[in-house]
């Protein structure tokens, strides 16, 4: 286990998000920027409403899609780091 699997993830008060024709669309309140999650994407927003180790969201999308747990854990670790350079969450 590395320490990248330790990571922990919660995402900022200042994104609100709503759902437009099955996608999550973010907004910063702070820039009025709008970003588009597709997919899987925008049930990873979903399910950091409550902060959680990296670990666990992929546990929890490996039972809902089918994909293996290294490509679940790569795909979303390079999504919360995109989301983490916006500002979106926070990775400790």
């Amino acid at each position: 286990m590395t320490s990248q699997d330790n990571l922990y993830t919660e995402r900022s008060a200042a994104f609100l998000m709503t759902e437009v024709d099955g996608e999550a669309v973010l907004m910063d309140t702070e820039t009025d920027r709008l970003f588009v999650l597709e997919g899987p994407a925008g049930r990873v927003w979903t399910l950091l409403e409550t902060p959680q180790p990296l670990s666990d969201l992929v546990a929890q999308l490996c039972s809902e899609y089918a994909v293996a747990p290294e490509t679940c854990a790569r795909e979303v670790r390079a999504l919360l780091h995109r989301l983490a350079d916006f500002g979106a969450v926070r990775l400790s």
